[in-house]
């Protein structure tokens, strides 16, 4: 099933894709893109989550060096809360429909954090078989931490960070329909 796209019902292979049209929001349509292909057929419709499986979809598969991992850390969002660390092994490297190469791990491949999405609100980062560590996603900085611990600081910082945010926009928002 590796080769075939399906949406609402339409299938069609991945070789027979020509282009990708995005189409905005309108106020009677939800975002979409449709995928003109090469047979000649009517193009195929995908919503924005159809379309965000479609371009981490891998075309090669390239090996990667034993010992690197994905790491990714969660919660540290309340005072009290303690971050944990998940590390999984990254199996391959894929060179996704897009053109982004992406760390593939047993779960599969890992699309990497993309703020505009709700699909994984949680960075991750590449730890690689000497010991460096790099962010990995559409917002990746380019510099190198030092260990995980310093990862674990900087996720919690910024996920706290980002809470005390909301919350104060929610607060703000009461405010103005309160008054």
């Amino acid at each position: 099933m590796m080769g075939l796209v399906e949406s609402c019902g339409d299938v069609c292979t991945l070789s027979d894709i020509k282009a990708v049209q995005h189409y905005h929001q309108t106020p009677r349509h939800s975002e979409h893109y449709l995928l003109e292909l090469h047979s000649g057929k009517e193009p195929l419709k995908l919503f924005a989550f159809d379309y965000a499986a479609l371009e981490a979809r891998p075309v090669q598969l390239m090996p990667v060096e034993p010992g690197t991992r994905l790491i990714t850390v969660y919660g540290g969002l309340a005072e009290n809360e303690q971050p944990f660390v998940d590390k999984a092994p990254i199996i391959a490297w894929a060179l996704c429909i897009d053109g982004q190469v992406r760390p593939v791990t047993p779960a599969g491949v890992s699309r990497g954090f993309n703020p505009a999405s709700s699909g994984n609100w949680f960075p991750e980062y590449l730890e690689f078989s000497n010991g460096a560590i790099h962010q990995f996603g559409y917002d990746a900085e380019p510099e190198d931490f030092g260990s995980v611990a310093v990862v674990i600081e900087r996720e919690t910082r910024r996920q706290r960070n980002y809470e005390a945010e909301r919350k104060a926009r929610a607060a703000a928002q009461d405010e103005e329909t309160n008054q």
